[in-house]
């Protein structure tokens, strides 16, 4: 016997109903005593209804129960989404602190080296070699700034 009519045959009103008069043979219930004829047209039509019930839940379990899988897929994405932001905000932020790092070294070069321009000019060396020294200081200055020429 299979679990639907199992179910069906246990509910109270067709469980008193049934008797070893009536037989269930295919897909409905049959008798081959006349008196019973009323009482399996009824059984049937209870029959066909609780079939037609049981595949409507059936379906709606079904459909649940791939609403469920896509929200679970979706939830899914979801969250690999926003664990893929949240690496590129470290990745951004670990980008950020380098160059904010570059950027005070290259402050901390540029005084360096306008310190050093500055006192060349209190040294009384011979002029052409100070101005030589200065030029390649000078440049190696717009090197650190940006300004020299590919």
């Amino acid at each position: 016997m299979d679990k639907c009519r199992e179910s069906f045959e246990q509910l109270p009103e067709i469980k008193d109903s049934l008797s070893e008069n009536i037989v269930f043979v295919v897909n409905k219930y049959t008798t081959a005593n006349e008196g019973f004829y009323d009482l399996v047209n009824w059984l049937n039509g209870g029959w066909y209804t609780w079939q037609s019930r049981r595949a409507e839940l059936d379906q709606a379990y079904e459909d649940i129960e791939t609403f469920a899988q896509a929200h679970q897929r979706e939830c899914g994405i979801k969250v690999q989404i926003a664990n893929e932001l949240k690496e590129k905000d470290k990745r951004i932020e670990s980008q950020s602190n380098c160059i904010e790092n570059l950027v005070i070294q290259k402050s901390d070069y540029l005084d360096k080296v306008t310190k050093a321009i500055a006192h060349l000019d209190s040294f009384d060396h011979s002029k052409a070699s100070i101005n030589k020294l200065q030029r390649s200081i000078e440049c190696a200055l717009e090197a650190l700034r940006g300004e020299h020429e590919a």
